[in-house]
Protein backbone atom coordinates (compact mmCIF):
# COMPACT_ATOMS: atom_id res chain seq x y z
CA UNK A 1 0.00 0.00 0.00
CA UNK A 2 1.32 3.43 -0.96
CA UNK A 3 0.82 6.22 1.54
CA UNK A 4 -0.58 9.47 0.18
CA UNK A 5 2.13 12.09 -0.19
CA UNK A 6 -0.11 14.64 1.50
CA UNK A 7 0.73 12.87 4.77
CA UNK A 8 4.11 14.63 4.60
CA UNK A 9 2.77 18.11 3.85
CA UNK A 10 3.53 20.31 6.86
CA UNK A 11 3.11 23.81 5.42
CA UNK A 12 0.75 25.77 3.22
CA UNK A 13 1.35 28.14 0.33
CA UNK A 14 -0.31 30.90 -1.62
CA UNK A 15 0.82 32.11 -5.03
CA UNK A 16 0.83 35.10 -7.33
CA UNK A 17 1.45 35.22 -11.08
CA UNK A 18 3.21 38.05 -12.92
CA UNK A 19 0.92 39.93 -15.32
CA UNK A 20 2.04 42.46 -17.92
CA UNK A 21 0.05 45.58 -18.69
CA UNK A 22 0.80 48.38 -21.12
CA UNK A 23 2.09 51.51 -19.44
CA UNK A 24 0.62 53.66 -22.24
CA UNK A 25 4.06 54.79 -23.39
CA UNK A 26 5.11 51.74 -25.42
CA UNK A 27 6.42 49.78 -22.46
CA UNK A 28 5.07 47.37 -19.90
CA UNK A 29 4.55 47.23 -16.18
CA UNK A 30 4.57 43.91 -14.37
CA UNK A 31 2.48 43.28 -11.30
CA UNK A 32 1.79 40.16 -9.26
CA UNK A 33 -1.80 38.94 -9.45
CA UNK A 34 -2.94 36.60 -6.65
CA UNK A 35 -3.53 33.10 -8.06
CA UNK A 36 -3.82 30.56 -5.23
CA UNK A 37 -5.42 32.55 -2.42
CA UNK A 38 -6.79 29.69 -0.30
CA UNK A 39 -3.78 28.13 1.45
CA UNK A 40 -2.69 24.94 -0.36
CA UNK A 41 -1.01 22.14 1.61
CA UNK A 42 2.64 21.57 0.69
CA UNK A 43 6.06 20.69 1.97
CA UNK A 44 9.40 22.28 1.14
CA UNK A 45 13.04 21.53 1.67
CA UNK A 46 16.36 23.12 0.77
CA UNK A 47 18.25 21.30 -1.97
CA UNK A 48 20.95 18.91 -0.85
CA UNK A 49 24.60 19.64 -1.58
CA UNK A 50 24.53 17.13 -4.46
CA UNK A 51 21.39 18.71 -5.96
CA UNK A 52 22.91 22.19 -5.65
CA UNK A 53 26.08 21.00 -7.41
CA UNK A 54 24.00 19.53 -10.25
CA UNK A 55 21.98 22.74 -10.57
CA UNK A 56 25.18 24.82 -10.64
CA UNK A 57 26.47 22.74 -13.57
CA UNK A 58 23.62 24.09 -15.70
CA UNK A 59 23.76 27.59 -14.17
CA UNK A 60 20.48 27.14 -12.32
CA UNK A 61 19.93 29.16 -9.16
CA UNK A 62 17.54 26.67 -7.54
CA UNK A 63 17.51 26.82 -3.72
CA UNK A 64 14.51 24.72 -2.62
CA UNK A 65 12.13 22.02 -3.79
CA UNK A 66 8.41 22.34 -2.98
CA UNK A 67 5.89 19.50 -3.18
CA UNK A 68 2.15 19.98 -3.80
CA UNK A 69 -0.74 17.80 -4.97
CA UNK A 70 -0.96 17.14 -8.70
CA UNK A 71 -3.22 19.53 -10.54
CA UNK A 72 -2.23 22.58 -8.50
CA UNK A 73 -2.21 25.74 -10.65
CA UNK A 74 1.52 26.50 -10.47
CA UNK A 75 3.75 27.50 -13.37
CA UNK A 76 7.17 29.00 -14.11
CA UNK A 77 7.67 32.56 -12.77
CA UNK A 78 4.86 32.28 -10.18
CA UNK A 79 5.82 33.62 -6.76
CA UNK A 80 5.06 31.23 -3.87
CA UNK A 81 4.72 32.36 -0.27
CA UNK A 82 4.96 29.49 2.20
CA UNK A 83 3.66 29.49 5.76
CA UNK A 84 7.19 28.67 6.97
CA UNK A 85 8.40 32.08 5.71
CA UNK A 86 9.93 31.13 2.35
CA UNK A 87 9.10 33.44 -0.55
CA UNK A 88 10.31 31.97 -3.83
CA UNK A 89 10.00 32.22 -7.60
CA UNK A 90 9.09 29.06 -9.51
CA UNK A 91 11.70 27.87 -11.98
CA UNK A 92 10.66 24.30 -12.88
CA UNK A 93 7.44 22.32 -12.32
CA UNK A 94 7.62 18.52 -12.73
CA UNK A 95 5.11 15.69 -12.41
CA UNK A 96 7.44 12.83 -11.48
CA UNK A 97 7.03 9.08 -11.89
CA UNK A 98 3.48 8.43 -10.78
CA UNK A 99 1.38 10.72 -12.92
CA UNK A 100 -1.32 12.48 -10.96
CA UNK A 101 0.23 11.95 -7.52
CA UNK A 102 2.13 15.17 -6.83
CA UNK A 103 4.19 17.96 -8.38
CA UNK A 104 7.83 18.79 -7.62
CA UNK A 105 8.54 22.49 -7.94
CA UNK A 106 12.09 23.83 -8.05
CA UNK A 107 12.19 27.41 -6.76
CA UNK A 108 14.60 30.28 -6.26
CA UNK A 109 14.41 31.94 -2.84
CA UNK A 110 13.60 35.67 -2.89
CA UNK A 111 13.84 38.33 -0.26
CA UNK A 112 10.42 39.13 1.18
CA UNK A 113 9.02 42.34 -0.27
CA UNK A 114 10.88 42.29 -3.60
Amino acid sequence: MTLPITRFFNQTLTSARPARASDGEGGWTVSLVPRITTPLACSARPLSYKELAQANQIDAQITHRVYVVAGADVQRDDVLTLSGGLVAEVDIVRNPGQVGRHLEIDVISRQRGR
